[in-house]
């Protein structure tokens, strides 16, 4: 692998880039907001830039959140193979034909913030990620269990509800918001 020292250097250099682009976001905005109306203030611009980027991040990460080929990716999770686990493969199998959905891909990843999980909104596009190492203390029906309600939140759109219900939240966040400004 890489020096430590590169690593830190690299997480520096990200975070410093972040805050310049979200200085340069907020002064443009806050500008393009008193060019556009020349009754609002700076502070209102500054105000309102904030709140409505404040919200794309929380739509953008929403959106990110669920997206069933970054996540394995994210988690370094590579497919799982028949010979590395053919009961699960079996169970996964089983479980989405009961749910009457397209048969889900599962990967395996080492990540100890993953048991088991599954992303995606969609059934036809949705994956579940699986922890081996932590399902190997299981006992078979406790692992197919894992599994069920993993296909069942697939088979539910769980994560599409979760993300539309986060959206609406962040809209009436940036509503009430807009409510305050109006009122100060």
């Amino acid at each position: 692998g890489r020096p430590m020292s590169s690593n830190i250097i690299r997480q520096c250099s990200r975070r410093i880039f972040l805050w310049c682009v979200i200085s340069e976001i907020l002064i443009i905005g806050s500008v393009a907001c008193c060019w556009i109306d020349a009754s609002i203030s700076w502070v209102e611009g500054l105000a309102v830039t904030v709140c409505v980027s404040i919200l794309g991040a929380f739509v953008f990460k929403v959106v990110s959140s669920q997206n069933p080929a970054a996540i394995p990716r994210r988690l370094q999770a590579e497919q799982v193979q028949s010979e590395d686990a053919p009961e699960i493969l079996a169970s996964i199998h089983r479980f989405s034909i009961m749910a009457g959905i397209p048969i889900v891909s599962a990967y395996q990843t080492t990540a100890r913030r993953v048991s088991t999980v599954s992303v995606g909104w969609s059934p036809a596009s949705s994956v579940i990620i699986l922890n081996l190492r932590a399902l190997e203390v299981l006992t078979p029906e406790e692992r197919d269990s894992m599994i069920a309600i993993e296909i069942a939140h697939i088979k539910f759109r769980d994560h599409l509800l979760r993300s539309i219900i986060m959206s609406t939240a962040g809209l009436g966040y940036l509503l009430l918001a807009g409510l305050v400004l109006q009122i100060a």
